[in-house]
């Protein structure tokens, strides 16, 4: 039995627009139409793929069941919250083996799973990552989020989907790029043509690599003046997103009193909001709003100190790497110096040049930008100052005491770096030398040190708004040269000297009870270290044990209250400074 169809019935088959769309190539070779090879269309492979998807909705010619366990757990820990309970996808074994190698193998190989209509437990992938990812297997779509991404990923490596790897990857690159460039990309039209739900989603990054604050607000007002009629009523919404706590009161009182955006009537809650924030800040309040932006590439740097000399040796500990690397050496040789991160700049401070050919101590200044790798000399202070003490509050640097020569200082400056200047403030209550400084609510704290006569163990706390230092709790042991550093509000003092002895003990200080505690000792003793935190863990680097200078380091976890050792340093040093800061493209 033959079959033919005639030349009308082809017709109503195909119209010339189809007949055209059609993909194929003439083989034949005598320059006539005998031999076409055709290819499928878009369309075909479309149907194709919804055919495909419809099979799977339906449970339909199914012959694999994925299992996965669907669990609740609490981001933070990890600690599952809830009964366990199962989830199954029913799918087809081709299609799926078709797109993951790590499935291929599943079903070709001798595993129990390549039984027909074998139930298949998928490991360390929840139900609804499954799903989206085998949706994709059989629409070629997929969707990926904030909330997604990370999961996605790590499930499409395991599972050797490429498509997904590349599309998860480039993602997060698009959005790593956005947190890095955000000083730029605030002054491009684009950002200006966000809505609401995407600007929100980019002010509330952690990573947001920004020298202030006051960036973030200036970028929110920008955008809701860009169209007030539609944005305004964002304001209150966007304001949350802002990190105001770390702004100085004077800054959001000449804002509310200027900026033309607080007049707006919308704009009444947000007033209230910032008035009730200048007041905590003015009060001295714990901040219960997380902590400052940190960039996404920030790096751990240790500056100067001491190796039989004063050196000038400046390396950083890469976050991306987990390596140290050498930056570019400071101008000035220095141990004893005192060392703040501002604006994402590093300042260093102060110190001794110890020399063959003596020593002598600097009231020098040197910036450092690790955004060119470079530094440049800023005004010095008013007077030399080694083994000094300093902090931050409100965007200025404190130097508390110090040495000179022979002469311990108790007096105090500050530097406006916006206009390289030094200025006297209030003295402390005792001159100290080789003290520590830590800001907790903006109050400055000067922690130990050594009078001339004796070591320390006298605190006292600095007020910005009455210009008064006052004494506070003492320390349960007598330090100098210990590294003090500030971490949730509370103030820990780590290793130090005394009574001719390296310390590896540790206290810790909270200021709203006024008490010091003990908590777990470091491994090794240290004085003359420096500390900074990284990754909510306290660092406590180098130093000097009492026979020999030191390039390990330790950390400590306040969540477990114990002490672990990391990576050392390239070369042993005491009397160095360090800060944590975005990482210098250049090293």
């Amino acid at each position: 039995m033959s079959l033919k169809i005639d030349l009308d019935e082809l017709n109503n088959l195909l119209s010339e627009d189809e007949i055209n769309g059609l993909d194929y190539e003439n083989l034949s070779t005598d320059g006539s139409y005998s031999c076409l090879q055709f290819r499928s269309t878009r369309s075909r492979l479309d149907k194709f793929l919804l055919n495909l998807k419809e099979f799977l909705d339906d449970e339909k010619f199914c012959d694999v069941i994925l299992k996965t366990e669907s669990t609740s757990f609490n981001n933070s820990l990890n600690v599952e919250t809830t009964p366990r309970n199962f989830h199954i996808i029913k799918a087809h074994k081709i299609i799926l083996a078709s797109a993951s190698p790590y499935f291929k193998a599943m079903f070709a190989g001798g595993f129990r799973e390549n039984r027909c209509c074998e139930e298949v437990f998928i490991d360390h992938i929840s139900h609804n990552i499954l799903k989206v990812i085998i949706d994709f297997i059989y629409s070629n779509r997929i969707l990926i989020i904030d909330n997604n991404v990370q999961s996605l990923l790590v499930a499409s490596k395991m599972l050797q989907i490429e498509d997904i790897v590349n599309a998860c990857c480039v993602f997060l690159k698009a959005e790593r790029y956005m947190v890095e460039h955000f000083c730029e990309i605030i002054n491009s039209d684009e950002f200006l043509h966000l809505n609401e739900k995407q600007l929100c989603k980019l002010l509330i990054k952690d990573e947001l690599s920004v020298r202030c604050e006051s960036v973030v607000f200036k970028a929110v007002v920008d955008w809701v003046k860009f169209d007030p009629e539609k944005r305004r009523s964002h304001l209150d919404h966007l304001f949350q997103c802002v990190r105001f706590h770390f702004l100085p009161p004077k800054f959001l009182k000449d804002q509310m009193k200027n900026n033309e955006i607080f007049k707006l009537e919308e704009c009444g809650k947000s007033r209230q909001y910032l008035q009730k924030v200048c007041d905590d800040l003015i009060s001295h309040k714990p901040c219960k709003i997380g902590n400052p932006r940190q960039p996404c590439t920030f790096s751990l740097f240790v500056l100067g100190g001491y190796q039989r000399q004063s050196i000038s040796l400046v390396e950083c500990f890469k976050k991306q790497t987990m390596t140290w690397e050498r930056c570019s050496d400071m101008n000035l040789p220095r141990s004893g110096v005192a060392c703040v991160s501002l604006a994402l700049y590093i300042y260093v401070i102060g110190g001794r040049n110890n020399s063959l050919y003596g020593n002598t101590d600097c009231a020098d200044v040197e910036c450092y930008d690790p955004f060119v790798n470079s530094w440049k000399k800023c005004c010095p202070m008013s007077v030399p100052r080694s083994r000094a003490g300093v902090g931050v509050i409100d965007g200025l640097i404190y130097a508390v005491g110090g040495a000179n020569s022979c002469t311990c200082h108790k007096s105090v400056e500050r530097y406006h770096s916006q206009e390289n200047r030094w200025e006297p403030v209030a003295s402390m209550n005792m001159a100290r030398i080789g003290l520590g400084c830590a800001v907790v609510n903006r109050l400055l704290y000067a922690v130990g040190g050594y009078d001339g006569t004796n070591r320390l163990n006298q605190v006292e706390c600095y007020n910005p708004d009455s210009n008064v230092w006052t004494m506070v709790a003492s320390m349960n042991v007598p330090r100098s040269g210990a590294g003090i550093i500030a971490w949730e509000n509370y103030i820990y003092a780590v290793g130090g000297y005394t009574n001719n002895l390296q310390l590896n003990s540790v206290e810790r200080y909270d200021p709203q009870t006024n008490q010091w505690s003990f908590v777990s000792s470091m491994n090794v003793p240290r004085s003359a270290l420096a500390c900074v935190v990284w990754n909510g863990k306290i660092i406590a680097i180098g130093g000097y044990n009492g026979n020999e200078f030191l390039s390990s380091i330790e950390l400590y976890d306040p969540s477990t209250d114990t002490w672990t050792d990391g990576p050392p340093m390239t070369s042993e040093r005491s009397g160095h400074g360090a800060v944590v800061t975005v990482e210098s493209k250049f090293v």
